[in-house]
């Protein structure tokens, strides 16, 4: 049975109504990813994911990971992170009266286990903005939300299941019973896995090994007829599986692409439409990436190798 996370469902008027984007204080954090690793998962961590039906679908190293999986989960494409961070902020703004207490008691274990010196500067620095000093907990809490320097967790996690009612299951381990948010059980309700290790700031996706399955045959069907249709490239796919090494075909390793690529003019000084020509003189027709897009038995995941 999976642990229980309240959150409670009480609405309130209030409204905070900070929007960052507006916002004239920077920080340098914004950007910056976790620098806890989640680390590669062990056979026996797979095997059980796979009994689950399972698969990790890894994020971009990211302080906004969190938000990053939502939008993944509920909009198809993690474009849409800033707009979920955004709808989850103007919520827990509204909910203030019901909110503010959970902050201040993070507040309190977060200055128990550190020194409050950029606590206390970041409730300065909101409390000058907004010309309320000095601000309180709260405030710095929103502020930090608000510009990226705030690590996502609990709250906000609580936040997005009552915001688009949605079931959240977090796993701290594999194998391990997940922190469950949200109790919604009617029809096309939604429920999101995370991955989140003890110890780490970055969430990965949890997602059905079928819809990867399903998500690399489409993608090589995409890739295939972009190379094939618009390119007048001929036989992607059997030169795609020779160049990964799944045939008797086989290329060098991925180390010697570069070596490939600066022989593939001495070889050609023409166009060659067959992609297996290339391959018999040991040479790439394409890039790597572009051979696992077009395997229909491998799933290239573009969100991730772009970053």
């Amino acid at each position: 049975m999976a642990e229980k996370e309240e959150f409670p469902n009480t609405e309130s008027p209030n409204s905070w109504g900070f929007n960052s984007k507006n916002s004239s204080i920077n920080n340098n954090n914004t950007t910056k990813a976790s620098k806890v690793s989640v680390g590669n998962l062990n056979p026996n961590q797979e095997a059980w994911l796979r009994e689950q039906g399972l698969v990790v679908k890894v994020l971009p190293r990211h302080q906004e990971s969190l938000f990053r999986a939502i939008a993944e989960s509920l909009f198809l494409t993690q474009v849409n992170h800033e707009k979920v961070k955004q709808q989850v902020i103007k919520y827990l703004g509204d909910m203030q009266s019901v909110m503010e207490q959970k902050v201040r008691l993070a507040y309190a274990r977060e200055m128990a286990s550190k020194p409050c010196r950029q606590l206390e500067r970041d409730i300065y620095e909101f409390g000058t903005a907004i010309g309320k000093v000095p601000a309180t907990p709260w405030h710095a809490y929103m502020y930090r939300l608000s510009n990226g320097s705030n690590v996502a967790g609990p709250i906000e996690i609580g936040a997005i299941s009552a915001l688009y009612k949605c079931n959240i299951w977090v796993y701290k381990s594999i194998p391990s019973t997940p922190l469950v948010f949200g109790r919604y059980d009617s029809e096309g309700s939604k429920t999101i896995k995370l991955l989140n290790f003890y110890g780490s700031n970055h969430y990965d996706l949890l997602v059905p090994y079928s819809s990867i399955k399903s998500a690399a045959v489409c993608q090589s069907v995409v890739y295939e007829m972009l190379y094939e249709k618009v390119f007048g490239l001929q036989n992607t796919l059997a030169a795609s599986a020779a160049a990964l090494g799944k045939c008797n075909n086989k290329l060098p390793r991925v180390e010697e692409e570069d070596k490939m690529k600066q022989n593939s003019s001495l070889e050609f000084d023409r166009f060659e439409p067959d992609a297996m020509n290339h391959i018999k003189h040991n040479l790439l027709p394409f890039p790597l990436k572009i051979a696992k897009g077009i395997d229909p038995s491998s799933y290239r995941d573009t969100e991730l190798d772009s970053k």
